[in-house]
């Protein structure tokens, strides 16, 4: 749900899982400020997701949500497990809706909590989330050809197969 100055976006809530749309306060802390992102978040960050790659992720989010706050939202959704108090990846969207609807999802997990189903609840989450969201028609993802993993979750949100583009299967998924 977006709120009254259009920037600010609620929390998802799962069975396991609390999802937050990354603001650009926390993107912004991607290097040098863990322990305040921790704070604001209330959870700590997983070492093995938050490390040089996981920053370099956020600090481009932060550069994308400086440039244009109402991205919030179109980007990276920070997930943690309640249970545990900590962020263990993030899933989200490339960007803002196309004109015709379309958007994409990707999603990362940190190795230490794959195949626990997390990545499929976060995805799913954000799914709904997304078709609920004026305009939005068409969602559409990519995944390794060999990535057996990523494409199982990708069937289990219903997402059907288009083809194959070099190294890459490409899903798509209608409301």
């Amino acid at each position: 749900m977006v709120t009254a100055d259009h920037n600010i976006i609620s929390p998802l809530q799962t069975e396991r899982l609390t999802l937050h749309p990354c603001s650009a306060q926390i993107a912004n802390l991607a290097y040098g400020g863990r322990r305040m992102m921790e704070s604001l978040l209330n959870a700590h960050f997983i070492p093995d997701w938050l490390d040089d790659d996981g920053r370099a992720l956020l600090s481009y989010y932060a550069h994308q949500l400086n440039h244009d706050p109402m991205m919030i939202g179109w980007g990276l959704w920070l997930i943690v497990v309640r249970e545990q108090h900590c962020v263990i990846g993030s899933a989200g969207f490339k960007g803002k809706p196309s004109p015709d609807g379309t958007i994409e999802i990707g999603y990362g997990i940190a190795p230490s909590f794959r195949r626990q189903g997390y990545t499929f609840e976060a995805a799913r989450a954000l799914t709904e989330w997304a078709f609920a969201q004026p305009g939005v028609r068409r969602l559409t993802a990519e995944a390794l050809y060999h990535n057996a993993g990523s494409i199982r979750i990708l069937q289990k949100l219903g997402m059907r197969y288009t083809h194959r583009d070099g190294q890459y299967t490409k899903w798509e998924l209608v409301k």
